[in-house]
């Protein structure tokens, strides 16, 4: 019977047990379908998100020129000049601590019973005690009154010591705002005055304040050529593949991923298209409502550039794809809120490949000026070389005047021009081309080294830097040596063209140039 009544619960537990298991089972089922739920729903509004994104920088790509419009481009001087207060409160004056109240001969006054009056020594020694208790309670309050005036001293001390440095970066503050707002005066003084310099550097904050979409870097260069009252703008514009061109992005739950829909290639390239002559006649804008009140700017010539591969030698390249040269006071008048963007251009009489995004480069309508006080007149050393000359060891100078004339001869489009510079020697720009080819062409760094040793990537460097900061686009190094392989290194991938000794010897025979290099002579030569 027992038996039979174990056997019975043993069998009702199990069943319980298989119960429980096919509950928890289908609660765990419930639990990961909730769960994929809730990881699809938060991935589609996450797709859902990137596709408000992508949307807003369209927009945004479609807007470039309407939003500016809303904004005074013109600069306002005074609000330039800092005026915040100095913020820093005054250090608070300490409070003096006192005292305890003065010790009184009445508190120390002895209670006298009635053996006390009766017997007079007794109640002298309680006199004397009592007398003797107010003496040390006086001479500790007189010690208390001593610290206390201590302490007080000291913390109006190093209060006052507070106060003198408070106000002398208050003074400081306040000097460096009236230096700040007198050099915003004269700054606007300059501008005013027609400064070319100041003109230029007026030009460049107005665009610096320019607000443009992250993904698009900007650069520009600018040169006010004064005779003519010309604003000459290189601007920098972006490759067609750094334009947002997705319209839309879906979670597809089957692959656990996200897909993204674009542009059309055709969409593609019009809206490349739409950009850039909105961030033409954006720029243009500015210039003509930023210069409204001083009237410096009387026409502006506007030059868009792409860096990128050129189509003809595969090389990287800066190429101007878009130029136009307008009257200020016309384009004044002209209603940017309600024209197309490229009919407007053309309009203009501005030149541009039929398709931009191809990056066909056209000739600047107007260059920035050859006139540099760097420049020397040019002497011909060519002529005087002969076989016996050794390249390595001839004047420095003498070689800076080689290397110009070696790159005439390269450069021998009409048009071109190369021109030495002064006291250059080790660095610096030895000399600079000017090619108006629309290809191959505009400001180009030339560099001479007449090095025994082997350049290395420093001196590689520092014509890449001096490249960017002359606004070429290109950069050519040359030597009588060799380029180490950081050099080559570095400059791969760079609009920089490395000659070395072989290269430079071809080029001169090329010429019909003679002479050797020797750099082990050169060597020796310099030891003597």
């Amino acid at each position: 019977m027992a038996t039979a009544q174990r056997l019975q619960w043993d069998e009702m537990w199990e069943r319980r047990k298989e119960s429980e298991m096919r509950r928890d089972h289908a609660q765990h089922k419930r639990q990961l379908r909730a769960d994929a739920a809730a990881y699809k729903a938060a991935q589609q509004a996450s797709a859902a998100e990137r596709t408000v994104e992508a949307q807003q920088a369209l927009a945004e790509a479609r807007g470039i020129l309407r939003q500016t419009l809303a904004v005074d481009d013109q600069v306002r001087w005074d609000d330039l000049k800092p005026r915040n207060p100095f913020s820093e409160p005054a250090p608070e004056k300490p409070w003096p601590k006192s005292p305890s109240l003065e010790p009184r001969i009445d508190n120390f006054a002895p209670v006298l019973g009635f053996l006390d009056k009766m017997l007079r020594k007794r109640k002298e020694a309680k006199e004397a005690a009592a007398k003797a208790s107010y003496q040390v309670a006086h001479r500790a309050w007189l010690e208390e009154v001593k610290r206390v005036d201590s302490e007080n001293a000291s913390a109006k001390a190093r209060w006052q010591q507070a106060v003198k440095s408070w106000q002398d970066r208050k003074a400081r503050f306040e000097g460096e705002q009236r230096n700040a707002a007198a050099a915003i005066d004269a700054r606007a003084q300059r501008y005013m005055s027609g400064d070319v310099d100041a003109v230029e550097e007026y030009a460049d904050f107005v665009f610096s304040r320019s607000a443009y979409p992250d993904w698009y870097n900007r650069q520009w260069e600018v040169e006010y050529q004064k005779d003519t009252q010309t604003l000459v703008v290189d601007y920098s514009l972006p490759n067609p593949d750094e334009l947002p061109v997705v319209t839309e992005w879906r979670y597809v739950a089957a692959r656990d991923e996200f897909s993204s829909k674009e542009l059309t290639r055709a969409d593609k390239a019009a809206l490349y298209d739409d950009f850039v002559y909105q961030v033409c006649l954006r720029t243009l804008h500015e210039v003509v409502e930023s210069d409204r009140a001083a009237g410096h700017v009387q026409a502006i010539a506007f030059n868009g550039r792409v860096k990128g591969i050129d189509p003809a030698t595969g090389e990287d390249s800066i190429a101007c794809i878009c130029t136009v040269h307008v009257i200020a006071k016309d384009f004044g008048s002209i209603n940017l809120g309600l024209i197309d963007p490229k009919a407007c251009f053309k309009k203009l009489n501005g030149v541009s490949a039929a398709r931009l995004d191809r990056i066909a480069p056209v000739a600047p309508l107007v260059t920035f000026s050859r006139d540099d006080a760097r420049f020397i007149d040019g002497k011909d050393v060519a002529n005087a070389i002969d076989e016996g000359a050794n390249l390595a060891a001839m004047d420095w100078q003498d070689f800076e005047h080689l290397i110009r004339q070696v790159f005439e001869r390269e450069f021998s489009t009409p048009g071109s021009e190369v021109k030495v510079t002064q006291g250059s020697r080790d660095g610096g720009v030895d000399a600079i081309a000017f090619d108006p080819d629309p290809i191959r062409g505009g400001k180009i760094v030339i560099q001479a080294k007449r090095y025994t040793n082997t350049v290395g990537v420093e001196s590689v460097r520092d014509l890449y830097g001096t490249v960017m900061n002359e606004g070429a686009s290109k950069g050519i190094l040359v030597t009588t040596s060799q380029f180490g392989p950081d050099a080559r290194k570095f400059a791969s991938g760079k609009p920089l063209t490395l000659i070395d000794g072989s290269n430079l010897l071809f080029l001169l025979q090329k010429q019909g140039v003679r002479g050797h290099i020797d750099v082990k002579a050169a060597k020796l030569v310099a030891r003597v």
